[in-house]
Parts: structure tokens; sequence; C-alpha cells
């Protein structure tokens, strides 16, 4: 889609992040379907920002986009009473992501900004020894 090019794309992933406790096909699929929600999301020149950061016992992968804080308001507080079938994507995706995330014993968070939405995944690290 010719709209995607003309969206900002930036990534700041550390490197040196421990093993976390998860299943990586279904993390994956969590993180391309609320990547994508956050893609569609985001106007023409609007940015797009995926991050992952250690905070001791856990892992964090952040996706942030400038969608606004409206929309992004709007977004949070349609959730509560939220199932998959709603007609907004990024609500929809949410929905989706959040059961596959809790199902890995990960945490779904979100929380509107001035310029957007952030979206965290929060993992727990795994104990030493133990394979991911």
């Amino acid at each position: 889609d010719r709209r995607y090019r003309l969206v900002q794309w930036h990534t700041h992933l550390d490197a040196g992040l421990p093993a976390v406790r998860t299943v990586p096909a279904r993390l994956q699929q969590a993180l391309s379907t609320l990547l994508a929600a956050s893609a569609d999301a985001v106007t023409a020149g609007g940015e797009l920002t995926l991050s992952s950061r250690g905070r001791g016992s856990v892992v964090e992968c952040e996706i942030i986009d400038t969608r606004g804080e409206a929309a992004a308001r709007a977004v949070v507080g349609r959730l509560d009473d939220a199932d998959d079938r709603q007609e907004d994507d990024t609500v929809r995706a949410v929905v989706l992501a959040r059961t596959s995330v809790a199902d890995l014993g990960a945490r779904l968070t979100l929380a509107p900004l001035a310029a957007g939405l952030a979206i965290t995944v929060a993992l727990e690290v795994a104990e030493e020894g133990a394979s991911s």
C-alpha cells in the first residue's frame, strides 16, 4: 500500500535482552497483528516505532504510533467491553492479541500519549537454564 511508504518507521531494539518465557510463533503473531493495526491507524507523514528493553525481570516490546491523542483515547475507551467483532482495526487487533498474550503469561497494556498510542507487551524473563 502506497500509504505505508509515507509513514516513518523507527526501531530501537536492545540487543542484550535475556531469554523470555514464550512461544515464539504466537508472540510473533500477536506483535505482527498489533504492528499492522498501528500502521493502519497512522496517517501519511506519521511515525511508527517498535522498541524493546529489559526492565528487571521483564522484557518489554513496545509499539508507539502517532495516530493522535483523541484517536488513542477512543481506542482505550472502547476496550472494556470489546470483542473481536469490533469495526475499529486497532480495537479488534488488541482484543485478539490480548488473549494470545495472556495465554503466553504476558501482559498487554495501552497508554494514550499526546501524539498517539503506546502498546506494550511485557514478558517474564526465563529462569536461567530454561529454554524460551
